[in-house]
């Protein structure tokens, strides 16, 4: 048994990005209001500006559907984990050599989490040390059925370690 997945980077940059974005969208819901409080009144005047706010938040909702982990940071490495061998990019780790090891895998793409928000998979650590030296890689998981199968060859490494 073989996962293969990707070592996931953040990019501060994005994430400021993606901030500043979500920020100018709430700024221009509250402008819409401030407009319909100030110059108009009536129903009609209020759902136009209500369809536009929709209209709006629905741009974004579907925007980061489409950009997924990528509005964050970027899947940088290939990765591949088995009870014997741990190979991140162009490194191989014998598993039996690994001290420390500490896997926490728990997300996956499409867990819901908080009220409108879907998960992208990349919430999954995984550490260790080898020679002397401490690693640390945040990793994506696309299928919830991954998470049991990490789970298990973890178990499985633990076990041969013994």
């Amino acid at each position: 048994m073989i996962f293969k997945t990707y070592v996931f980077e953040m990019s501060e940059s994005k994430e400021k990005a993606e901030f500043v974005e979500t920020l100018l969208i709430i700024g221009l819901i509250f402008v819409l209001i401030l407009i319909y409080v100030l110059l108009f009144s009536g129903l009609f005047p209020l759902i136009m500006l209500g369809a536009v706010a929709f209209g709006v938040l629905s741009i974004k909702i579907r925007s980061n559907k489409k950009k997924g982990v990528n509005r964050v940071g970027s899947l940088t490495f290939k990765m591949s984990i088995s009870p014997e061998l741990l190979i991140i990019g162009s490194n191989e780790f014998r598993i039996k050599e690994l001290t420390n090891l500490d896997i926490t895998a728990k997300d996956y793409i499409g867990r819901t989490s908080d009220l409108f928000k879907t998960e992208y998979g990349v919430d999954n650590h995984i550490k260790f040390v080898s020679e002397g030296r401490e690693y640390s890689y945040q990793f994506q998981i696309k299928l919830k059925k991954d998470i049991a199968l990490i789970n298990e060859m973890l178990l499985t490494a633990k076990d041969s370690n013994v």
